[in-house]
């Protein structure tokens, strides 16, 4: 898929017979259009699945309901997203599978403890927490002292925004202290279509994306978005901040855990960022005593 468009499903889109009495897709649509978007056949899917090729196209075209152990197992082979397979799992009439705890209840105390001790040991390292939509749902103080620092202390995003896409679009101070802001928002670019071919996307997503081509649009004028023309020589795309006499570069690294089984688990993501130089580690060391 090119980089340089918009993105738009690959999957065919839903036609009068996809869709239900009240408009909505039906299972049979989501499933086929899960399986084109894995660029698997009908016939690949049924034998991983362990079922017919015939039973697979009934399914898709609705002419057979699936149960919901069959649901499962497809969705298992199709290597859905838990949201996406709750989704199926209630177009076709049954409960969902997957929980979506988050992290405020006693159920994820565990969760929440691990996760203030990953933002923790990582200090003076800047840290976050972001759900699937690039909220900040957490941060660790080397992440807010960093932020402060970049904004000159003032925020300049929507009072109740926390979503660091639209902040990195919308705030200039953000915008100027990243000297090489461009590069830093086509790697984003670049990470969002994976995530949106590897898991789907809401609209919610879809408009994160948008804004950001939307920014790079602007930038180029009429001329075309420019992904590729890229410094290869270096391993990793770095960030690098110049503000008030300061350069720091940071590279960024991004954790998932490992074997979720609930929706919020597998949405998270913990992004780090690491000096790159060893003046980079001596101004955190400077942000970590500040007031900020």
């Amino acid at each position: 898929m090119a980089i340089n468009q918009r993105f738009t499903d690959e999957a065919a889109p839903a036609t009068a017979k996809d869709t239900d009495a009240t408009g909505g897709e039906t299972s049979g649509h989501l499933i086929r259009k899960w399986r084109e978007r894995r660029h698997l056949s009908q016939k690949e899917l049924a034998s991983a699945a362990g079922v017919s090729c015939r039973h697979v196209s009934f399914i898709e075209t609705g002419r057979s309901k699936a149960s919901r152990k069959m649901v499962l197992r497809l969705c298992e082979v199709l290597d859905l997203p838990y949201r996406s397979r709750n989704e199926v799992l209630q177009v076709t009439g049954y409960d969902p599978a997957f929980g979506e705890t988050g992290l405020h209840g006693s159920d994820a105390s565990d969760i929440s403890r691990t996760l203030d001790f990953m933002l923790g040991r990582h200090e003076p390292g800047p840290a976050v927490v972001l759900d699937g939509h690039w909220n900040v749902l957490r941060t660790n103080e080397a992440g807010r002292k960093l932020l402060m620092f970049l904004v000159g202390g003032e925020i300049h995003h929507a009072p109740g925004d926390r979503n660091i896409v639209r902040w990195l679009i919308e705030d200039p101070h953000l915008r100027s202290t990243i000297s090489n802001w461009n590069e830093v928002v086509v790697e984003i670019i670049r990470r969002l279509h994976r995530e949106i071919e590897t898991n789907g996307a809401d609209r919610a997503i879809l408009d994160l994306l948008d804004k950001l081509l939307g920014t790079i649009d602007q930038q180029a004028g009429s001329g075309p978005r420019n992904f590729y023309n890229t410094d290869a020589s270096n391993m990793l795309v770095p960030i690098v901040i110049k503000r008030s006499g300061m350069t720091l570069t940071f590279f960024a690294a991004s954790t998932k855990f490992s074997a979720p089984r609930d929706i919020t688990m597998q949405e998270l993501s913990i992004e780090a960022l690491y000096p790159a130089c060893s003046d980079t580690e001596e101004a955190l060391k400077f942000l970590q005593i500040s007031r900020l």
